[in-house]
């Protein structure tokens, strides 16, 4: 699993309603972030992509799934870079990505029925 549960609640001083809170705000917001990610691709601007890749991977970052903010980070730094041969592929590879974690919250039951 991605996600690591134990330090994630500790971070939050085991408070798991707080948990459940910010997981459902990621399971929400972050499926659009990739959605601009993908259209700043398209649109070639790399600015706009850096930004949306550094959304998701603070978003990431707060579940301490670290093989996950690692990729995102390469797809922030590529944007950084205007690397279009890894931002043409980042879209599909930043969505599993992300599906993958909702997935994840919904098996580790941080997540109400969705």
């Amino acid at each position: 699993m991605p996600i690591n549960e134990e330090q994630a609640l500790r971070s939050l001083d085991g408070n798991r309603d707080l948990l459940m809170e910010l997981a459902s705000i990621f399971a929400e917001d972050s499926p659009q972030l990739v959605a601009d990610f993908r259209e700043a691709v398209l649109d070639r601007d790399a600015s706009r992509a850096k930004l949306f890749a550094h959304s998701l991977k603070g978003l990431t970052s707060t579940f301490y799934a670290t093989a996950e903010v690692d990729q995102i980070a390469v797809f922030e730094q590529a944007a950084s870079d205007a690397d279009w041969d890894i931002l043409d592929t980042a879209p599909n590879s930043l969505d599993g990505i992300i599906q993958s974690l909702i997935a994840s919250m919904q098996t580790a039951h941080w997540l109400n029925a969705q």
